[in-house]
């Protein structure tokens, strides 16, 4: 330990010695998360709060705890007749009501984004009035007209408004004088004169509060280590309280990012590393090996076939293999229409007893349309668990399903299933989760000979299939056929993953061709279906805007799961892009090299999609040569967005994902759902966040999350935004704008961090300007990236820069301000990483 470390040490110790030595307080208030009051008087304040959403709560400071009221609409006020505003601390006790001389003593900090005046940080009605003021802090003592008004000059410069100030005033009513003592975390104390003032009034029985004049003058800021003493202290006591409180000011929990990555991560994150290159050979062509090893690929994903010879080759290479089945597997092997006996495949039918094929499937050829399959239907069942078993058999490491969501998927748009077991499955349904009033009141007399089908005839009138979809959303039944259909889905892969498990005996992953973020409304949120049943998602990107992606994996994320995004590269910008934005937030992006890019009008697929070196390579190339750049990195989150997956909001949550982004908030989704997958809210992550976003109603959960939800606002830890139209002010009021691009609009930047000591952070950028062409991206000389609390980032002393194509990293220069560091890169193309050291 130097010398001087040593004499710090020993000030700090005789420091906190002299404040031991002082007086115990009638009253300490040290908002360590509660209102517990460890001075003498012992007991607890409460709040008073004025206005709805303006509540004051708990906070993290140099002490720990803190008080927040940076939720009130104003510092300050004008008149009674202003609109009642923010939120106060009271605590009552006979002792404070006939005090005679006493010492308030706080640290205070004010809100640097608010302006106003004649804000109160005391008040006790009929006694004292005291607010800080530009020349100081003025006091008041008495009631009404007959208060008296005395100016307390402050004998330090004004401090910005943004640092911690330290205010003691003793006030001596037997020498009848008042002396201010003040000073900064950054400084010392300063003792003001010695003013003269009348007889100290007797006060009435009331509560001294702490923050607010009854709702019309609010302090805007943060409040901590509230004392008051029943005698004017002396210089020398307050200077002993005011070292030993500097002397623990330690750095606030929660002023990292690193303290604001999730606190549970769901088992199956560790399927993958950030790291990965993925890859998907659809079917076993040795050609693809060579392309393999050039584009570094590890994983393996989406290839239909058995050949275990071929699965060899590919694990040759270092790779994780996956093996694919379908929704209409063995679907050759049955009889085309009108045909139906003698097939034993399983197939789906609609009302009419006709076989469904995907629409986008109908001008396909092949010998016997591609029918999908009936999750209800054994002879589905058997086939594909057969399939499965071929797959393991081949040594496969995992499982991918396309056209995974079968029945429950199709039969939102009428088109399945009626088949026997169907039918015989829907009326045990109805038997089992309708009472017989209802049932009744629907027409349905006897269940136990309840058929939909003759149901639909006889009842509705509905005589077809066509009839059926002309009608379908207007039928009592809808919901409830659609939601034991999903249900059927559900057992469908919890038997298929039991199965699986049992035979390899280990747990064999499963995936599905699904992502979020083409979501629109109907069920393209259709994964909380098996959430809780399936471990990550490889799915088909039709959508190529930046937002989308950005939902894609926020969602991802919420749910617990790995988002693999399979393109569709119509353009090469956007498709460059959505790979860095898809990495650049954590997840992955399949190598697009025999990607399905959709199908004709009425007619087969479009030409498959091959990647080439000259394209992609540099991308890849950069993943791979710098894995560091990626492993162990997560997305922290200073704001929660809770949205329930049960009734989703599909626009708002898009457009927030990218107002968030764009704003330079980090922010991770908050998803609860009930109705099928159990994806609960829990209190202590609600809790965890600095703010939350409520964007789908409280009232649209269940009653379990309601109570999480209103557990975390009960202990005042986590302040709710509106997501309005002070959206953006309320953000950079609460200190939640992390970073900010000085720059075109269309270049966004996105955090990483991994945990350590000290935490490591990484800055992605990623351009999604283009040129006219689609062809690539607009490329700019510089761009500025503001860090705009340095303390989140950690002490900085070095960067460098990273992009794909570049010989090596850049070591960029530090622009460094009180408020803010600004990192500028020499040239932004499409993808950059800034790597702080």
């Amino acid at each position: 330990m130097t010398h001087a470390a040593t004499i710090c040490l020993l000030l700090a110790a005789l420091s906190l010695a002299g404040a031991q030595n002082a007086p115990r307080p009638l009253l300490e208030l040290k908002f360590e998360y509660s209102l517990d009051n460890t001075g003498s008087l012992g007991g607890q304040a409460r709040f008073e709060d004025y206005a709805p959403g303006e509540e004051a709560l708990f906070a993290s400071g140099p002490w720990g705890g803190c008080l927040d009221t940076t939720a009130a609409s104003r510092h300050g006020g004008t008149s009674p007749d202003d609109p009642p505003s923010g939120s106060a601390v009271a605590v009552e006790a006979p002792e404070l009501d006939d005090l005679g001389s006493f010492t308030l003593v706080c640290w205070f900090r004010r809100n640097p984004t608010v302006s106003g005046h004649i804000a109160r940080l005391f008040y006790k009605p009929g006694l004292l009035d005291l607010m800080p003021a530009p020349d100081g802090f003025h006091l008041g003592l008495g009631d009404g007209d007959r208060k008296a008004w005395y100016v307390l000059q402050s004998p330090e410069t004004p401090a910005p408004a943004g640092e911690w100030r330290f205010m003691a005033l003793a006030l001596d009513a037997q020498a009848l004088q008042a002396r201010l003592f003040t000073g900064t975390l950054t400084g010392s104390l300063l003792a003001g004169p010695e003013v003269k003032i009348a007889a100290v009034p007797e006060a009435p029985a009331g509560p001294l509060l702490m923050g607010n004049l009854l709702g019309i003058r609010p302090f805007n800021g943060w409040l901590d280590n509230v004392r008051v003493y029943d005698r004017a202290l002396a210089e020398g006591a307050a200077r002993a309280l005011f070292d030993a409180d500097r002397a623990a000011a330690r750095k606030p929990q929660g002023a990292s990012l690193a303290d604001f990555l999730p606190r549970v991560r769901d088992p199956r994150r560790k399927l993958f590393r950030p790291s990965d290159i993925c890859f998907s050979t659809r079917w076993q062509k040795d050609e693809a090996l060579p392309v393999m090893q050039s584009f570094h690929v590890t994983r393996d994903l989406w290839t239909y076939g058995t050949k275990k010879d071929y699965v060899e080759k590919v694990k040759a290479l270092g790779c994780t293999y996956q093996g694919t089945l379908n929704g209409m597997w063995a679907s050759g092997e049955g009889q085309p229409q009108p045909h139906h006996e003698g097939d034993t495949t399983g197939r789906a039918y609609d009302l009419d007893g006709m076989k469904y094929v995907a629409t986008w499937m109908r001008g396909w050829k092949s010998k016997v349309p591609r029918y999908i399959g009936c999750c209800n239907h054994p002879d589905f069942r058997r086939l594909f668990f057969s399939g499965a078993d071929q797959l393991l058999d081949a040594g496969v490491d995992s499982i991918h399903v396309d056209d995974w969501a079968m029945n429950a998927s199709w039969c939102q748009v009428a088109g399945v299933c009626f088949c026997p077991y169907c039918r015989q499955g829907f009326r045990e349904y109805l038997d089992h989760h309708l009472p017989p009033q209802q049932l009744a009141d629907l027409g349905i007399a006897d269940i136990t000979q309840f058929d939909y089908a003759s149901y639909l005839k006889n009842h509705d009138g509905i005589e077809s299939a066509d009839a059926y979809r002309r009608r379908f959303r207007e039928l009592p039944l809808t919901p409830h056929f659609i939601a034991f259909q999903i249900e059927s889905l559900r057992r469908f892969y919890r038997d298929l993953s039991a199965h699986l498990d049992a035979r390899a005996g280990r747990h064999v992953p499963l995936s599905v061709n699904h992502q979020f973020g083409d979501a629109r409304r109907g069920n393209q949120f259709a994964l909380p279906w098996c959430a809780d049943l399936l471990d990550f998602q490889c799915g088909e990107k039709y959508r190529t805007n930046l937002e989308s992606h950005i939902l894609a994996c926020k969602l991802a994320d919420a749910v617990g799961i790995w988002q693999v995004i399979s393109p569709l590269p119509r353009q090469l910008a956007p498709t460059y892009a959505g790979l860095a934005t898809t990495y650049a937030l954590g997840h992955l992006y399949l190598v697009p090299w025999d990607i399905y890019m959709g199908t004709e009008p009425n007619g087969p697929p479009k030409p498959r999609y091959f990647a080439t070196r000259e394209d992609f390579g540099d991308y890849y190339d950069l993943i791979h040569a710098q894995p560091e750049l990626f492993d162990g990195y997560e997305s922290p989150a200073l704001l929660g967005v809770v949205v329930n997956l049960d009734a989703p909001v599909h626009s708002e949550t898009r457009a927030l994902c990218e107002r968030l982004v764009r704003l330079g908030v980090p922010f991770r989704l908050v998803v609860g759902a009930a109705q099928y997958a159990r994806l609960p809210l829990r209190a202590q992550d609600l809790s965890s966040f600095r703010a939350l976003i409520m964007l789908s109603p409280r009232e649209s959960f269940c009653a379990e999350d309601q109570a999480a939800i209103a557990q975390a606002l009960a202990a005042r830890r986590v302040r709710v935004l509106a997501p309005d139209g002070k959206l953006e002010d309320n953000l950079l009021h609460q200190g939640l704008q992390a970073l900010r691009v000085e720059g075109p609009r269309a270049v966004l930047a996105f955090p990483r961090v991994k945990p350590g000591d000290p935490p490591s952070c990484l800055i992605h950028l990623v351009n999604w300007d283009f040129t006219p062409d689609l062809a690539a991206a607009e490329e700019y000389a510089s761009v500025t990236v503001s860090l705009q609390h340095p303390e989140l980032w950690g002490p900085t002393k070095s960067a460098r820069y990273y992009q794909p194509g570049a010989p090596g990293p850049v070591e960029l220069k530090l622009e460094k301000h009180p408020q803010c560091l600004r990192i500028t890169v020499p040239r932004l193309h499409t993808w950059g990483i800034i790597r702080l050291e």
